[in-house]
């Protein structure tokens, strides 16, 4: 036992944050800032693009990373004692770290993530790396969108989403004179709405999901949510595009009909959301509809 607990904490270590040319990251974050003048921007913005190529190989050598058995053996032993309390980091651990590290490189990180996207082994945690980088990675994640790799598409939408979410909607909600933002919504919005007929169920409810986040152009989204309602069979689709519509709320009244249809729909879940959607949309409790089937 006691010679296991210590191969647990040989194979288990941490690190830290290395300086780039004497300063912090924080630091050259900092001067990416719009308040910044150009030189400085354009300084920091080589820099981060620097440091984030030096890093690529231990990123990589990060998302690679698998447990061997030894290790794993291990920790389940140590797991199984109460003598020293060890904190163990798995590799998957150590892959969300190492995702969650590498997109604070910003801008910098981009031309690195852009190529693992043709890695088929990576091409995923890549997609979700750049979602944590913000607004400049927008135009990447739309391409995503048309990767061959469904996955990569699902982490793309779901990126978009989470780019909005933190950047557009917030910035809606609290005012600030001057800012222009990144995020092009026509394009965001018109790439999810062509993902929603595509054949995988997970790929089109990802997009339903997005756009009802979103809540953008809804003289665009709501018809193309109805056709995809009334299109598919898949429970998985009908339940995103039927919350999706939801969302919308008074401004989805259009689709009133095909989803007062999809309230008889066989699978309870789905006449769950449907009826859910309607009570957002016109006000009438789901108890007032009969979701129990004809």
């Amino acid at each position: 036992m006691i010679v296991f607990l210590i191969v647990a904490c040989i194979l288990i270590k941490g690190g830290s944050e290395p300086l780039y040319q004497g300063r912090t990251l924080s630091g050259w974050l900092e001067d990416l800032d719009e308040g910044k003048a150009g030189e400085v921007r354009k300084r920091a913005n080589a820099v981060l693009i620097e440091a984030a190529g030096k890093a690529a190989p231990h990123f990589v050598e990060t998302l690679r990373a698998k447990d061997s058995r030894l290790k794993l053996l291990a920790i389940g032993l140590a797991q199984k004692q109460n003598i020293i309390n060890l904190r163990f980091q798995t590799a998957r651990m150590r892959r969300e770290q190492g995702i969650a590290d590498f997109s604070r490189f910003r801008v910098g990180a981009i031309p690195v993530l852009t190529n693992l996207l043709e890695d088929p082994s990576l091409a995923v945690e890549a997609a979700r790396t750049l979602s944590g980088i913000g607004s400049e990675a927008t135009f990447h994640l739309i391409q995503a969108l048309d990767h061959t790799n469904d996955q990569v598409k699902i982490a793309a939408a779901l990126g978009l989403d989470c780019i909005y979410a933190n950047g557009v909607r917030f910035q809606k909600l609290v005012a600030r004179p001057g800012w222009q933002g990144m995020f092009p919504t026509n394009a965001v919005v018109a790439a999810l709405v062509k993902l929603l007929n595509v054949k995988t169920p997970e790929v089109s409810a990802s997009a339903a999901f997005a756009l009802g986040e979103m809540r953008e152009q809804p003289r665009i989204v709501i018809p193309a949510l109805t056709e995809c309602l009334e299109m598919t069979t898949n429970s998985r689709v009908l339940q995103a595009v039927a919350d999706a519509l939801g969302k919308f709320a008074h401004d989805a009244v259009t689709a009133v009909p095909s989803l007062q249809f999809v309230i008889y729909d066989t699978d309870p879940a789905v006449r769950n959301v449907a009826a859910r959607a309607l009570e957002k949309i016109e006000g009438r409790k789901p108890s007032d509809w009969n979701t129990k089937g004809k």
